[in-house]
Formats: C-alpha cells, sequence, structure tokens
C-alpha cells in the first residue's frame, strides 16, 4: 500500500480561487460599496450582476425618463439597517394595523352577539319582552338583562 500525498485531507490542494477583484474586474459583481456606506454598512458590498441588472440597472425607456442609477441603488438600500426614526416609524405602522384589526374584530363579535341576542327565542314563559338595559359606571360600562344572571 503506497502513501497517496495528493489524497491527504490535512493537506488538500487548491483546485482554484476567484478573488472579489477579479470578479469585479470581469463583471460578474458590481460594487456598491459608496452607496451602502451611506445606509449605514461598513463592509464593502458588491451585488452580482445578476441583482443589478434586475433591480438597480436602467432599461432604455427608464434612461430617457431621465433616471439615474445612482438614485435606484439608493432606494434599494431601503433593506439594509434602519435608523432609529425609520424604526420607531415601522414599529407605530405595525401597532395601528394591530389596533385596527382588533377594533374591526371586536365589532364583527360585537354584531354577531348582538344579532344572535336578538333573534334567539325567548324562553320566559310570562311573555314579556327581554330588555337590555345600558350600565355606566366608574371605568366600565356595559349592558345588563334583567333578571339574567351574568353580563356581557
Amino acid at each position: 500500500m503506497h502513501d497517496d500525498k495528493d489524497n491527504d485531507a490535512t493537506d488538500p490542494k487548491l483546485i482554484s480561487s476567484y478573488a472579489r477583484s477579479e470578479a469585479l474586474a470581469d463583471g460578474v459583481l458590481v460594487d456598491v460599496t459608496e452607496t451602502a456606506r451611506e445606509a449605514g454598512f461598513v463592509i464593502p458590498i458588491a451585488l452580482t450582476r445578476a441583482a443589478w441588472d434586475l433591480c438597480v440597472a436602467l432599461s432604455p425607456a427608464a434612461e430617457r425618463a431621465c433616471n439615474h442609477e445612482r438614485g435606484r441603488a439608493a432606494r434599494a438600500r431601503a433593506c439594509g439597517p434602519a435608523t432609529p426614526a425609520q424604526q420607531e416609524k415601522s414599529a407605530a405602522r405595525s401597532d395601528a394595523t394591530a389596533s385596527t384589526v382588533g377594533f374591526v374584530v371586536g365589532g364583527a363579535l360585537i354584531a354577531g352577539g348582538l344579532t344572535l341576542f336578538l333573534t334567539a327565542p325567548s324562553v320566559s314563559a310570562s311573555g314579556t319582552r327581554m330588555q337590555l338595559v345600558p350600565t355606566i359606571g366608574a371605568g366600565s360600562g356595559g349592558l345588563l338583562v334583567p333578571g339574567v344572571r351574568g353580563g356581557f
């Protein structure tokens, strides 16, 4: 049995290498470091040519409309780190959405409950009509149904 140093896992042979600088020179990568620094990135950033062509590069129509790649690249940086003001705005929008959903769901539940309550057959043997009495108190409010235990 012979020792084959070419297959030694502790000292593998390098098959090929391709540096970032070579990829930039070949056009495989597009350097957007300057724009990325404006967005808060501190390390060099590059986009693949495919990402650049899809998201930043201008079509002939866009060029005729006087658009600029720099402006598109700047808008694309929105996926970068958010500023505190952007984070607060995003949090406020999320809270507003949750509040709206809560009000809509609450309103739907109240409407459904009232519909069920008002259309339910009467269980009163005496033939008297059921009444709803609005109540308002310090820090609370609601509806009472005389003769029914509990509340809602």
